[in-house]
């Protein structure tokens, strides 16, 4: 019963912790735009990202080892390649993103003239450059060495070791010390050099200044909590433990040192806070309300792209047992241009309203891009609709043939088709129409043609003329489906095969409407509304999604196995 309380625990706090992020992160994004310690906000956010994915590698490391969560896909190759990555990466990412903080308060102490000088816009791109590639290539450099492996777990799940000789795994273990050792040492310099001189510019009370020492006790605690954090992987390397008991130990000292840095902004940053009041509190300032809104956008884009990871993952579970695999596999990859469209709307109101400062988006290869992706999304969504309804109306009309009909060359020629479509015409498209920026009301930029307005009018005909087509197709085909449905829904009581099928058909009448009727929105929060609709479908009209669902997300009491594996402490 323990691990069930344990696992819905560190469920809740790592949910938690994760709003936190989101929350912390977004007022950091907002205060960047008026502080002059960008720098360190930069790096801090950025390293932020390591500490993001390590606090949910943790609770998934918790999964494995106790079975909490009974997913077959956690237990995947590729899955312990990812965890693996995931744990190296992010430890060397943390060991650099705290020896950069700690220099760039030392440089502020030391050498206030100069900071900004030495910290400017190519120093921090830089900093951050390396700090992701650190995560991704080093974690990838340590997964291909110790080749990881999973064994039977006495929890009743699995737990990593590594497939290399003890010699190795020493070796290993000795040059992870090692690195960690030197960096904490730095770290310790850089704050003994600051130390130096801290009383006095403690002592000083002018707001810019007071802005300035609480970042330094900020870095102070991140430098001590790095030291002991080292100073507490040191001492459990000696201790002679269980592969079980190491990696719950891995497990709490991720979730604590992880969900630290928001908080730290949270206490000792009156900016920060002042950002997160404006961005909890309403007001009736403009500016106040534009930043509300793409706080709104940016929570609902990444809870929506939560739902869809999970309803994939359950979907692909599911289309190893149903029959009915040709539309799900569809709906699947009609999901992907759903996704990237959501994204491109969240993206689009940043552009328009300058809600994030970042030069990239306004720049003509990411004007291309999100043309791209409007154009391309929106094409590969009408053939996904047509092909939906086309799947339903054969079920109905030739239950008989439709598994010949859709068999699997037919269903990857479908899939090739939705994703082509939406590369190939959206490029044709953004070619055609050659999108500009021009200054926007809001404060960014908004996209216009840089061509004639008769080659305008021209462009917008012909799409207007494409999805009438293809609606009229959709309600042609709903309507010979209307004239055997409520035959087959008669069955339903009778055949749960038959229930499905109709839970089945009211997806994509659903679909059908959606896509009908949200074409005079306004672009993005019709983008919110309309690609974050799909999952939600499967999870109320699908039984199988959602047993699925339920089979990943219940929480099950399972026996301790008795055999208990004794093996060497594996750190990183």
């Amino acid at each position: 019963m323990y691990i069930e309380i344990i696992g819905t625990f560190l469920l809740t706090y790592t949910t938690f912790t994760l709003i936190v992020y989101g929350l912390v992160v977004a007022a950091v994004f907002l205060e960047r735009k008026l502080t002059a310690v960008n720098a360190f906000y930069t790096i801090y956010m950025t390293g932020c990202f390591a500490d993001f994915l390590s606090l949910i590698n943790g609770f998934l490391t918790y999964c494995t080892l106790t079975d909490f969560l009974h997913a077959t896909w956690l237990n995947s190759q590729i899955a312990i390649k990812v965890t693996q990555t995931i744990i190296w990466g992010s430890r060397i990412s943390q060991m650099l993103t705290v020896l950069m903080i700690a220099t760039n308060r030392m440089t502020a102490i030391r050498y206030p003239l100069r900071h900004s000088w030495i910290w400017n816009k190519y120093t921090v791109r830089v900093c951050a450059f390396i700090q992701i590639s650190s995560l991704l290539v080093s974690g990838g450099i340590a997964t291909i060495i110790l080749q990881p492996i999973r064994i039977p777990s006495k929890y009743g799940g699995f737990v990593n070791a590594m497939a290399i000789d003890k010699v190795y795994q020493q070796t290993s273990a000795f040059v992870s010390l090692t690195l960690q050792s030197t960096n904490a040492f730095l770290v310790l310099f850089f704050y003994v050099i600051m130390i130096r001189d801290i009383r006095a510019i403690l002592r000083k009370n002018h707001t810019s200044i007071a802005h300035e020492r609480n970042l330094h006790k900020i870095s102070l605690i991140v430098g001590f909590v790095e030291v002991l954090h080292v100073l507490h992987m040191f001492a459990s390397t000696q201790m002679s433990l269980a592969k079980e008991t190491a990696t719950c130990i891995y497990i709490a000292r991720t979730a604590l040192y992880n969900s630290i840095p928001p908080y730290l902004l949270i206490i000792f940053s009156k900016n920060v806070r002042d950002q997160l009041r404006t961005i909890l509190t309403i007001k009736t300032n403009s500016m106040v309300a534009v930043e509300l809104i793409g706080a709104f956008l940016f929570t609902y884009t990444c809870w929506t792209l939560l739902v869809y990871v999970m309803v994939l993952s359950a979907v692909f579970l599911e289309r190893k047992l149903a029959s009915v695999n040709a539309f799900y596999t569809i709906y699947m990859t009609g999901c992907f241009a759903d996704t990237l469209s959501l994204i491109n709307g969240f993206l689009t109101y940043c552009v328009l309203t300058d809600f994030l400062q970042a030069r990239w988006i306004n720049s003509q290869i990411m004007i291309k891009v999100m043309q791209t992706i409007v154009w391309g999304s929106r094409f590969s969504q009408m053939i996904t609709v047509l092909m939906i309804a086309t799947n339903r109306m054969t079920a109905i009309r030739y239950p008989l043939r439709h598994s010949r009909i859709w068999n699997k060359a037919t269903v990857h020629v479908c899939s090739i088709i939705q994703v082509a479509s939406m590369m190939i015409l959206g490029g044709i498209a953004a070619a055609i129409l050659q999108p500009i920026r021009i200054p926007s009301t809001f404060g960014g930029v908004v996209s216009a043609m840089a061509i004639d307005l008769v080659y305008q009018k021209t462009s917008a005909l012909v799409s207007l003329i494409l999805q009438s087509t293809n609606a009229f197709l959709v309600l042609f085909f709903y309507i010979i489906i209307l004239r055997d449905i409520r035959a087959a829904l008669r069955k339903i009581p009778s055949n749960s095969n038959f229930a499905h099928e109709g839970n089945l058909h009211k997806i994509s009448f659903i679909v059908c409407m959606v896509e009908r009727e949200t074409s005079t929105c306004i672009y993005i929060v019709r983008t919110a509304l309309y690609n974050s609709i799909p999952p939600y479908l499967l999870i109320i009209f699908s039984k199988n999604v959602r047993h699925q669902l339920s089979i990943m997300l219940t929480i099950k009491s399972r026996q301790p196995k008795n055999q208990v594996f004794s093996m060497d402490t594996v750190t990183n």
